[in-house]
């Protein structure tokens, strides 16, 4: 099995950083890393073996790689616990607007409508 890590969900940022930087090599290395991982990610998601994961894991999961995501590497245990509050908040509030509107949200994988 593939492993998916928090550096995959960054590789966008880096690339755009390197063509920034004006060093195409390594952005283009980037990107084709991305690519091969997103073809990974994409036969991970379709195997019907991944979809049993209980909502609760899948809430407390995005809430991890988001506080992962948005502190240093340095952050003390008070900064991860004000942040795993504030994502947190993030998500439920996003989760129950978009569940108030009962938008037309499309699964990622097969546009099954979620609502």
């Amino acid at each position: 099995m593939n492993k998916f890590t928090l550096d995959h969900l960054q590789l966008s940022r880096e690339i755009a950083l390197l063509i920034e930087q004006g060093d195409i090599h390594q952005a283009s290395k980037h990107f084709d890393q991305r690519r091969e991982k997103a073809e990974q990610a994409l036969a991970f998601l379709k195997s019907p073996q991944n979809s049993q994961a209980c909502s609760s894991c899948l809430i407390q999961a995005t809430i991890h790689a988001l506080v992962c995501l948005t502190l240093p590497e340095d952050a003390d245990s008070e900064d991860r616990d004000v942040q795993n509050y504030l994502v947190a908040a993030y998500v439920i509030q996003l989760a129950m607007t978009l569940h108030g509107e009962n938008t037309s949200c499309r699964h990622a994988i097969d546009g099954e409508r979620l609502h």
